[in-house]
């Protein structure tokens, strides 16, 4: 389902067209059980704590679980929340060979960390993909 998914997103590109798509860096979860602690999408003011499990099954890991613990207090409530996140743990590499892939190893392809250049970021909470659709 997930290659037909990008497959489709290479498919309606025109030519010279461009696919940004991301995700997180499930290399260093899956390495280091925990997530890398900063985020280029969220701008909380509140703390925020998130545990990370990783569920191996036959030594593959199958699915990555965020526990988010956001500390909304102020001076006016106190208001916590509480949610999970679960994801399948697409490692670079294997994100990177599906895209390729998906658009017949024809299009420019480019990996920025967390909107940087890859070599600038250590260890990145996120991985962007931009990719270049042929022109012909």
């Amino acid at each position: 389902m997930q290659k037909m998914c990008l497959r489709n997103f290479a498919e309606c590109l025109k030519p010279g067209g461009l696919l940004f798509i991301d995700h997180r860096n499930y290399d260093a979860m899956i390495e280091h059980g925990a997530t890398p602690g900063h985020s280029i999408y969220y701008n909380c003011k509140y703390p925020v704590d998130i545990k990370t499990s990783v569920l191996v099954v036959r030594g593959k890991p199958e699915l990555v679980a965020l526990d988010y613990c956001i500390d909304g207090a102020n001076d006016d409530d106190n208001e916590r929340s509480d949610f999970r996140l679960c994801y399948y743990p697409h490692k670079l590499d294997t994100f990177t060979r599906m895209l390729d892939e998906a658009f017949d190893y024809r299009a420019k392809h480019q990996i920025f960390a967390d909107f940087k250049p890859i070599d600038q970021v250590s260890v990145p909470g996120f991985y962007i993909h931009v990719m270049e659709k042929d022109s012909m």
